[in-house]
């Protein structure tokens, strides 16, 4: 395990519930509330749990963990206090000063490969309601961002590996007690923004909300349609919107459509209908008159 100043007697490989980086005195006390409050939900948020002061990122974490234990790592829950290189979708660096944000990464067994498709949208419907409690504004912008009416409030990295019955990594990086100035562009935006200075909870018990949102979405059964009707409810895009779409370096504008029955976002473009499965996605202004004549 590569993260800084773990004690190899609690590190994850020998089966500790719980794995505390204690190197270093920045921030100290934040980061023992941090763990007592991922000791104190443990039970209730049904997953392992480890702490690091610091890490590359927690998603590479998990890589190395599934590589090197394989079919015996438990469920777990891994968080930091900060990130070194935390990344977001197609290698997208994600700004992680310790302290500052809910930086973690959920690994599990993939489970039902019949829900992998969806999979991306229940994680966002599970944070998004669950911070939608403190910024009502909060909004899902298709396939993996969470904002608002400022900005990009935070992310969402799925990676599969070893394929359809292999290992799941859930990671998300979310905004929390950010000013302006320590924000890594205009386009962000943090909880402590939103709410005008006040942060009413503990980042420790937002960070325990968070993944028991998540995990009551991995484990829940329900019809697709079920699930795209809560993602509707929740989503950035209504039916008619321009929005402008880079796939595989290639660039797609038109109409919101609806999103189909795989999680797919579909849009009307001058060259017929299309239905996206990854995307960047960006609302686009509707053209002047001039151009439409």
């Amino acid at each position: 395990m590569s993260a800084a100043g773990a004690s190899p007697s609690s590190s994850p490989e020998s089966g500790s519930e719980d794995v505390v980086d204690s190197e270093g005195s920045e921030g100290s006390e934040g980061f023992e509330e941090l763990t007592r409050a991922l000791a104190a939900r443990q039970r209730e948020m049904r997953l392992q749990t480890v702490a690091l002061r610091s890490v590359d990122s927690t998603n590479r974490l998990a890589r190395r963990l599934a590589a090197r234990i394989g079919d015996e790592l438990p469920r777990l829950l891994l968080v930091a206090w900060g990130q070194s290189a935390g990344r977001g979708r197609v290698g997208r660096s994600w700004s992680s000063p310790p302290g500052l944000g809910a930086y973690q990464s959920i690994v599990c067994r993939v489970g039902d490969e019949a829900r992998l498709a969806l999979l991306p949208l229940r994680v966002g419907i599970g944070l998004c309601r669950t911070l939608g409690a403190l910024v009502p504004q909060l909004a899902l912008k298709w396939p993996n961002d969470l904002v608002t009416p400022r900005g990009k409030l935070g992310g969402i990295l799925i990676e599969l590996l070893g394929g359809r019955n292999g290992t799941l990594i859930v990671g998300y990086g979310i905004n929390v007690g950010h000013d302006a100035p320590q924000l890594p562009l205009p386009t962000a935006t943090s909880i402590r923004l939103e709410r005008q200075g006040d942060l009413p909870v503990p980042l420790g018990e937002l960070i325990c909300r968070m993944a028991s949102a998540v995990v009551d979405e991995l484990d829940a059964d329900e019809p697709p349609a079920c699930t795209l009707d809560r993602y509707r409810e929740l989503a950035a895009h209504r039916p008619g919107d321009r929005l402008g779409c880079t796939l595989a370096g290639q660039r797609y504008e038109g109409r919101f459509v609806d999103f189909d029955e795989q999680g797919r976002l579909v849009l009307d473009t001058a060259a017929g209908r299309r239905a996206l499965s990854a995307a960047d996605v960006v609302e686009t202004p509707a053209p002047s008159a001039e151009a439409e004549g």
